[in-house]
């Protein structure tokens, strides 16, 4: 039984059943309902790296994050459905890291990338004004349709026999699972991929550790760039999606109310509008998402303490980018396979032994 339908949840459900388990899937909300859903869906192992601190240091494994969605995602036309590989232009502002800057992080990482003049950058995306000033391109960073990829992941999960029931798990022991509905199914072992899982604190001890991450964003739809690179600086990221662009976001550590904040709405249509014009007056969705973090902003993953109960929760902002790695190292585990070679840093019991 799998406790959680976003990103992990679902691509767990996924690549468990290829493998020949029998897998429900339990959540209260509706499918997209949640986190995963709000989520501009950036596969961008590289400025992760260098933008994120809690990143630092994680570019080979965020990378393998990355390429793990190549072989996981339904072909369609030949290629993997709702991915696309468009890479990231970082636009400099004057409050922001310079582009010489920039090419210097990402040459220390290790991460491909390139400067471009200002010209190069509109070509590469139409409408985008970065002012006369010279950007990188890397070629590193790609997209994922959330809406597509969760469609497609749900489909297919389905035609292999995943079962899915609206309820959550309110109590578990190795052989049976109490739902909130009062049914008691049989499931050999729980797999915990609810975003904050630390209310389920009561079946796996190392949730407590969890804490909230609220994240805002805009989605103009039918507006900004429908294809592109996604663009980044320093106030924020525009990334173009084929339904309208997705503006974001916003890191409000310890909150976990859904309630969209109108001053931060404004601010993130400024960051838009300051790199694609055309949006300024285009109407946006103000949307809300709520995850959760570890200490050192990689994800649980691996056998809890408890027995029976298993976990792959807690990716912090990175849910989509490590939804693929996870899901395949627990398949390892579960199958006592040569564990991933990233499997040792996103231990859940490592807090134990810190």
């Amino acid at each position: 039984m799998i406790a959680g339908g976003g990103a992990i949840g679902l691509t767990g459900a996924l690549v468990l059943a290829r493998a020949g388990y029998g897998v429900v899937l339990v959540d209260p909300a509706a499918r997209g309902a949640n986190a995963s859903g709000v989520a501009a869906g950036m596969l961008a192992p590289a400025f992760e790296s260098v933008l994120d601190p809690a990143s630092k240091g994680l570019f080979a494994l965020l990378r393998a994050g990355r390429d793990a969605w190549l072989d996981l995602l339904p072909q369609e036309a030949g290629r993997p459905s709702g991915l696309s590989q468009p890479g990231a232009l970082w636009v400099p502002t004057a409050s922001g890291i310079g582009t010489d800057a920039m090419a210097e992080s990402f040459n220390a990482i290790g991460a491909q990338c390139e400067i471009v003049t200002s010209a190069a950058a509109r070509t590469l995306s139409p409408g985008l004004d970065p002012k006369g000033a010279a950007c990188l391109f890397t070629e590193e960073d790609w997209c994922l349709d959330v809406t597509v990829v969760t469609k497609r992941l749900y489909q297919e999960a389905t035609r292999l026999g995943v079962q899915f029931i609206t309820a959550s798990v309110t109590d578990f022991s190795p052989g049976t699972a109490t739902l909130s509905d009062g049914r008691q199914i049989h499931a050999d072992q729980l797999l915990i991929a609810a975003g904050l899982g630390r209310r389920m604190a009561s079946l796996a001890p190392e949730l407590a550790c969890l804490s909230p991450i609220k994240g805002q964003i805009l989605f103009f739809e039918g507006a900004g760039p429908r294809q592109g690179p996604a663009i980044r600086s320093a106030g924020g990221y525009v990334v173009a999606r084929a339904s309208g662009a997705m503006v974001g976001a916003t890191m409000e550590f310890g909150l976990e109310d859904l309630t969209p904040d109108v001053v931060i709405g404004e601010r993130l249509r400024g960051v838009g509008a300051s790199l694609y014009p055309d949006l300024a007056g285009a109407t946006a969705q103000h949307r809300v998402g709520v995850r959760a973090a570890t200490p050192d902003g990689l994800p649980l993953v691996g056998p809890s303490r408890a027995a029976g109960v298993i976990l792959a929760c807690g990716a912090r902002r990175n849910g989509w980018l490590l939804a693929a790695l996870v899901a395949k190292t627990l398949a390892a585990q579960l199958s006592n396979e040569s564990h991933e070679p990233f499997a040792t840093q996103m231990d859940p019991r490592r807090f134990d032994m810190a």
